[in-house]
């Protein structure tokens, strides 16, 4: 996982437009016809949507992008003994995804492990935001078919959120950068003691991260920015070797083989999580955002 980027080539995309029986979404697809969706099929991924062409097919190009980025990046792990494709649903409206997938209210973009499925509408976020939606809920998706299903929660938003930063080139992605909003989030919390110790954030569950996303929005602000900059201090916070990055490798190694977040994390790097954590806390007093 080096910090320099080799660009992939330019997907190349087979376009169908189906029927409408898709057996992996749960509305009936009667439902799902009057929506006018079609088929996009790609080398990882089915597509089942709504939007218009043009923008359709420029998704399902960056998402095919995404995907080999994503692989570049985590080299070690592979999505080969995955049995089918990566399933995504990208509709107009809310309503339309949340009838045929499910989808939580109030969530704008989703991954479903259950279903292996990906789902996204545009209306009321615009289409940059549905973008950085869909790399930031790729990652998952690829991360629970390749890596591991049990990820701890600070390292798998941290990787989403990583990801979700790219910048487009047009044929591929540009991570590791460093949004201004991010570091103004994080040294406010900084400043006012609000981070939230590593010790905590490890063991933090599904449920009080939800939670802290109904009830708290700054503190859900923050676990996503400080898992996003503990990722960013991994990658890139070595001083120009690959020590962190290295070890993070390794742990994403363990928890493939089974380990827990706890055992994986000490085995890779120390059971000093103190120590390791104020050397984060060194690293982000001097972390600036991209030029």
């Amino acid at each position: 996982m080096g910090n320099n980027l080799t660009l992939p080539r330019a997907m190349s995309l087979t376009l169908l437009v189906c029927g409408f029986v898709v057996p992996w979404l749960s509305e009936p697809m009667h439902a799902l016809a009057r929506t006018k969706a079609r088929t996009i099929q790609t080398e990882h991924y089915e597509i089942r949507t709504d939007l218009e062409p043009s923008l359709a097919d420029d998704l399902a190009k960056r998402l095919e992008a995404m995907h080999s980025e994503y692989a570049r990046r985590l080299a070690l792990f592979s999505t080969n003994n995955v049995a089918a494709q990566h399933k995504v649903v990208l509709m107009n409206r809310p309503d339309d995804v949340r009838r045929l997938t499910g989808m939580s209210a109030g969530a704008a973009g989703e991954f479903q492990p259950a279903n292996n499925l990906l789902a996204a509408f545009l209306e009321g976020q615009g289409r940059e935001e549905l973008r950085k939606t869909l790399q930031h809920e790729g990652f998952h998706q690829f991360a629970h078919a390749a890596i591991s299903k049990n990820i701890p929660l600070w390292l798998n938003e941290g990787l989403a959120v990583y990801f979700e930063e790219g910048i487009w080139t047009g044929d591929g992605f540009l991570p590791g950068q460093v949004p201004p909003h991010r570091i103004r989030t994080l040294k406010d919390a900084l400043d006012n003691g609000r981070l939230i110790p590593f010790q905590k954030l490890m063991k933090i569950s599904h449920e009080e991260w939800e939670s802290n996303m109904v009830n708290d929005e700054e503190l859900s602000a923050i676990q996503y920015n400080q898992s996003w900059a503990m990722v960013y201090f991994l990658v890139h916070g070595s001083n120009g070797n690959d020590v962190f990055r290295t070890r993070l490798i390794r742990m994403l190694q363990l928890l493939h083989d089974g380990q827990s977040g706890n055992e994986a994390f000490t085995a890779a790097f120390s059971a000093n999580v103190d120590g390791f954590y104020h050397r984060f806390l060194e690293y982000l007093a001097g972390l600036h955002p991209t030029p």
